[in-house]
């Protein structure tokens, strides 16, 4: 190697762009490798709210479904009310395919449904408790009527 000064001066001004070149080709790759990340991160993101959209919907159908398996039971059990229960589970189905802007009044429905079914289970449980209790006075004046029959026949 040639160390005379010509030499040596023109390696002064050779040396710093080297250096400089050189970290800005390590700048440029880093911010590249960089942008491929936020990019495959966007997506991942994207595609991560697109699956939680997805599963809320699944969501509010299973408690729409759980809702209407409700109603059925309560069909069973006293066709006479079911009318009711019927009309407001139609009526939140309706409110929760208006959309997200009608979300409240889905919310009011689902809390009116809620409350139906509640009054609807306590007039059940009150109306069992009167037959059973009807239906051991009935017991109880059948038998008397036999007991006093039979006597009779004595």
């Amino acid at each position: 190697m040639d160390l005379t000064p010509a030499a040596l001066r023109n390696l002064d001004t050779i040396l710093p762009h080297a250096i400089q070149a050189e970290f800005e080709a390590k700048y440029n790759s880093q911010e590249e490798m960089l942008r491929g990340e936020i990019a495959s991160l966007s997506e991942h993101a994207e595609s991560r709210a697109v699956e939680i959209r997805r599963l809320q919907s699944t969501i509010e159908s299973y408690k729409l479904w759980n809702e209407e398996l409700n109603v059925s039971r309560v069909l069973r059990l006293d066709p006479d009310n079911v009318l009711i229960l019927v009309f407001s589970s139609q009526r939140a189905l309706t409110a929760a395919s208006a959309g997200v802007e009608d979300g409240e009044s889905f919310a009011n429905s689902a809390k009116e449904l809620e409350r139906d079914r509640k009054a609807h289970e306590i007039q059940w449980a009150e109306f069992d408790i009167i037959k059973r209790s009807l239906m051991k006075d009935l017991q109880n004046r059948c038998e008397k009527v036999s007991w006093s029959s039979l006597s009779g026949l004595r």
